[in-house]
């Protein structure tokens, strides 16, 4: 998919990362804007804003004694910069929106094979009068030391999700995106790719939940778990069972998710569930011995 690049421009707004752990600067007074800790991490996130209406990220972290400012002027008609922080990994969003036309850009920072944190993909959320959207690209690795918001561009996205049709009363189906799914079953990097936390949020937040596509959206629980996605599959499979508790298949599946993260009394809760379910329907007969082995 071709983007029309954008060049961003700010007059008013500038962002400076700073990352330090220890610093004998005398630093300008600061005001917290947002705070966020990283879960399984020593780090804290948090967006500052000083007496000049200047944004710096700052990250506290325990990886080294560094500290480094730069000037994002690239950036620039935002309405909003915020971050997020998630397991193991945060997000530094940047927000754009122009009459009926808005743009989400999402760098994801996770921890690597060295448990340093670093970069390696962009997410790009649109939305408008007829269109929503879901795409990324992919870039070689980028320490967080390095990274100064400003990052490679692609004339070619990759698409992830695109719907177009608000104008003629269409809604968004779940269809397009359960055909990646299952196309990527087998090519791992592909597929986590398109169905991490930032995508399925997207996803169900624009796709509901409802008795018409309950079977696609079960099964794309079912593909990650088989793929050993596995915290991806409980994401979208406790979203199913919050809005239809009575999926019975979506437990045993929730099972064995958490089962594959080693989470083992959250997989019997869920099996012990699967199995009443199935003993209410008299479908006794029909429960794997592997989950009776699993909850003994």
């Amino acid at each position: 998919m071709s983007f029309e690049k954008k060049k961003i421009r700010n007059k008013t707004l500038t962002l400076i990362l700073l990352v330090f752990i220890v610093s004998c600067k005398k630093q300008e007074k600061k005001t917290i804007k947002k705070i966020c800790n990283v879960s399984g991490s020593n780090v804290e996130i948090s967006l500052l804003e000083d007496d000049n209406d200047k944004i710096y990220l700052s990250v506290k972290t325990d990886d080294s004694n560094l500290e480094k400012k730069n000037d994002l002027d690239e950036y620039g008609e935002l309405n909003t910069i915020d971050v997020e922080c998630g397991k193991e990994s945060f997000k530094v969003i940047f927000i754009e929106e122009i009459g009926n036309s808005y743009q989400k850009i999402i760098h994801l920072f996770e921890k690597d094979s060295l448990s340093k944190f670093s970069i390696d993909k962009v997410y790009i959320q649109t939305s408008s009068r007829n269109e929503l959207g879901l795409f990324y690209y992919s870039f070689p690795h980028l320490n967080l030391s390095n990274y100064n918001g400003i990052l490679p561009q692609k004339d070619e996205y990759n698409e992830i999700y695109k719907f177009l049709g608000f104008q003629e009363y269409k809604t968004p189906n779940i269809e397009e995106y359960y055909e990646k799914i299952k196309k990527a079953r087998n090519e791992k990097n592909t597929l986590s790719s398109i169905s991490n936390e930032i995508v399925l949020a997207f996803i169900i937040n624009n796709i509901d939940v409802s008795k018409g596509n309950l079977s696609k959206y079960n099964d794309i629980g079912y593909f990650l778990e088989q793929s050993g996605l596995y915290e991806e599959a409980v994401y979208i499979l406790e979203v199913i069972i919050k809005e239809f508790p009575n999926r019975t298949v979506a437990y045993i599946n929730l099972g064995d998710a958490y089962w594959g993260l080693g989470k083992k009394e959250e997989a019997k809760q869920a099996y012990k569930v699967y199995i009443e379910q199935m003993k209410a329907k008299n479908k006794e007969n029909k429960i794997p011995s592997q989950v009776l082995e699993r909850i003994s």
